[in-house]
């Protein structure tokens, strides 16, 4: 009895002091949350998506830094489970992968950075037992660390834009089109040297609005990343050949990371960096009255060691928002930084949000990817975990442990009718899941201190574990 009454004494002081807390933070929504993990290799680095098995799900490739069956493909169960289908392996290492239809057939095909002189393309089958064909390798350039498709020159095939860390280059792999649509043949060099000292991500975008597609490379070392525009808005018989690469300085160390999208109103897609080494992301806009030239950065303090940022409507309203995947402290999960657009190109931080299981600390991850994993017409994410070995799957729930009276966010009243529940013979909680927030799988009085925890306190090192697979 003298217990009881003192557990009750101390949760009555510390929910007035949780009540006395800034107005602003009584109500958390997490348009993410942890929804579990799968074993994905010793070594899982590289991560996209696609529907390979035409099944209307996105399924997910995934690349380990290993010798052997090293490039594995997981098929999407729906609801945001995954089981491995097929592997493959790679000659080298798997480090970068993008998916597109390079044959016209209607099915996505791969190709993959092998971290060496070559990239494979790996091309559909069709067949579900056996989905694609064993690996054809085209030689590019010296180190090749990243890879993108897009169709460069408009002619109605995808090509291949290469980033190799030695040289440094740029390089071009022209799809030959038409009968041999799905076959590699010329391939266009350009130099970095003095430009970036370690090139890194190349993606591919309209970055001055004429309707063809350019590139920007991030960079490993220094404190720049690099253009490269295409010339055919000036001449269409000069589709995917390019200037020399323009640089951008910004104000953070390798800015290793970058994606290229819609950032504001303006039909003009912009870029957002992450900076390995600075531990902040940044965005430059793109100018509405001289397109192709940007703004100066915008910066972001993030958390340990961001790895990789994406663009992405998370909450289905005001544009992209933002995610930098955060490596995490040495005892720390890893977790996501969230950034919300309000559709002009202004930025707040959401939440910070873990991925790992509670044992999980040091994830060295390195790799995400977004879709709607779950088909419930919202974007969610996969993190390939490199130092646990798995797949990290966040999905965009309504469904969320914590919200103990199913109002859609997860506030102090979540605790208030937790307490009644468990003290004072209230309500049952709409979900006996959601009521349970710390996933010991038992309802108690550390569940509702997890949930002012998280409210309150979401910079804190708990892991919140917040996807509840329930109906």
């Amino acid at each position: 009895m003298r217990k009881s009454v003192l557990v009750c004494f101390w949760l009555f002081l510390f929910l007035i002091f949780v009540f006395s807390a800034n107005s602003s933070l009584q109500a958390t929504e997490a348009p993410l949350c942890f929804y579990k993990s799968f074993e994905a290799g010793a070594s899982p680095f590289s991560i996209h998506g696609s529907d390979v098995d035409d099944d209307g799900l996105i399924d997910l490739i995934v690349g380990n830094l290993a010798i052997g069956d090293n490039l594995k493909i997981f098929g999407n169960l729906g609801e945001g489970d995954f089981q491995l289908i097929q592997t493959y392996a790679i000659k080298n290492v798997p480090m970068d992968i993008h998916a597109a239809d390079f044959n016209g057939d209607s099915m996505d095909d791969l190709i993959i950075a092998t971290g060496k002189d070559s990239v494979a393309l790996l091309i559909h089958k069709d067949e579900r037992g056996d989905l694609f064909h064993d690996p054809v390798y085209y030689e590019a350039v010296e180190g090749c660390v990243s890879v993108c498709a897009s169709d460069f020159d408009l002619d109605g095939d995808d090509d291949l834009a290469i980033s190799a860390v030695l040289g440094p280059e740029v390089a071009i792999l022209f799809n030959n089109g038409g009968v041999r649509a799905g076959i590699f043949g010329d391939l266009d060099t350009y130099s970095l040297y003095q430009v970036l000292a370690r090139p890194a991500q190349v993606f591919a975008a309209d970055l001055n609005g004429n309707g063809y597609p350019d590139l920007a490379v991030g960079s490993s070392q220094g404190q720049r990343i690099a253009l490269l525009i295409n010339k055919g808005g000036e001449d269409p018989d000069s589709a995917g050949k390019f200037h020399p690469p323009q640089i951008i300085h910004l104000d953070g160390a390798q800015p290793t990371s970058l994606w290229a999208g819609l950032l504001n109103d303006d039909s003009l897609n912009d870029i957002a960096v992450s900076f390995y080494g600075s531990n902040t992301m940044c965005v430059i806009f793109n100018d509405a009255q001289n397109p192709g030239n940007f703004s100066a950065p915008v910066n972001f303090q993030l958390g340990y060691v961001p790895q990789f940022i994406l663009g992405v409507d998370l909450d289905n309203k005001d544009g992209n928002d933002l995610v930098a995947l955060n490596e995490g402290y040495p005892k720390e999960p890893g977790n996501l930084y969230v950034f919300f657009n309000d559709g002009h190109g202004n930025f707040e931080l959401h939440d910070r949000i873990f991925f790992t299981e509670p044992s999980e600390y040091d994830p060295f991850s390195i790799g995400m990817f977004s879709a709607d994993f779950d088909k419930d017409n919202d974007l969610d994410i996969a993190v390939a975990n490199l130092s646990a070995g798995k797949l990290s799957i966040m999905l965009n729930s309504e469904k969320i442990r914590g919200d103990v009276n199913n109002s859609g966010q997860v506030d102090v009243v979540d605790g208030v009718y937790l307490y009644n529940y468990l003290f004072k013979q209230g309500p049952q909680p709409y979900s006996l899941t959601r009521a349970n927030p710390n996933c010991d799988e038992r309802i108690s009085i550390s569940d509702i201190f997890f949930i002012l925890k998280y409210i309150f306190l979401s910079f804190s090192s708990t892991p919140c574990c917040l996807c509840d697979p329930s109906p």
